[in-house]
Formats: structure tokens, sequence, C-alpha cells
């Protein structure tokens, strides 16, 4: 037999020394897109640990921002009052109508924002003078949401602070 038969009766394909060549598992890649039901189960439970974690903080912060409103509200008002006060040349009171509404003379019936409450120790009317200050002195009111409290003075000259 010559070379060339040798070769061929041994399957070779030209290579020299009559070892057939070996076919390479080649694995291609998935051309489909998207993400399994497990990585999808691993992202959500993530997202909810970490809400778990950042939900106190909000509800406190809500719960601080809330009275806050509230308050600045008042503030507002009082304020208000006492330039009404002033501009009709008379005096105009605010007077506790419920745990969490009050009315002002001249503007009407008010009420405190998110479930913000007087506390029972606070004042229940404060009259401004047709020249700006409280008539007979100063007046507190206590606003209460849950376990936080502000409480909204106006002094006896009349200035209106939040502590």
């Amino acid at each position: 037999m010559n070379e060339m038969n040798a070769h061929a009766s041994l399957g070779n394909s030209g290579n020299d020394r009559g070892i057939r060549p070996v076919a390479r598992a080649y694995y291609a890649p998935s051309r489909r897109s998207g993400v399994t039901l497990v990585e999808l189960l691993i992202v959500v439970v993530v997202i909810g640990i970490i809400l778990a974690m950042a939900a106190p903080p909000f509800a406190a912060l809500r719960e601080r921002l809330r009275i806050d409103g509230a308050a600045q509200q008042l503030v507002g008002d009082l304020r208000r009052l006492q330039v009404e006060a002033i501009k009709r040349n008379q005096s105009v009171r605010l007077e506790r109508t419920g745990a969490a509404t009050y009315n002002m003379d001249f503007v009407g019936n008010r009420t405190l924002d998110g479930g913000v409450t007087f506390a029972d120790a606070s004042a229940y009317e404060v009259r401004m003078a047709s020249f700006g200050p409280p008539v007979g002195g100063g007046a507190t009111f206590i606003l209460r949401s849950g376990p936080r409290q502000k409480t909204v003075t106006v002094s006896a000259a009349g200035l209106v602070t939040v502590q």
C-alpha cells in the first residue's frame, strides 16, 4: 500500500501522524435576554430588606413633619390675627372650638393638619388688641401628635414663637 492509501484507510484528514481530529465541544451562548425567576426573587428580597430597615426612620420623619407643619400653620394664623386686628383697628380673637379645630374672627374655622390636636393644657383663646399684642398677656398652645409635641407661644409683646 502506498502512503496515500494508508492515510485514507485510517480516516486521517491529512495529518501526518494518523490521528483522527477530535471535535471540540462548543456551547454557544444563549441568545435569550432577561432574568430568571431566582434572580428576580433575590432582587425582591434584597429590596424588601432595605425597605424594612428604612421604614422606621421614615415614619418618625413623617410624624415630625406633620407636627411641624401644624405648628407653622398655627403660627401663621396667629400672625394673621395680629394683622387683622391692626388692619381693622379692633380686637380680634382666635378660639379653640375642638380638639383640632379653632375659629378666627373675620377668617373663619380652621383645622390643624395631619391629625395633630391641641393638648388639654393649651390656652382656650387669645385676643389681639387693635395695635397687635395680645390682650391680657400672652398665651401658650401645645400641639400633640403621637408622642411628639410642639409649643406655640404668643408673648405679652405679641411675638409668636415655636418650641
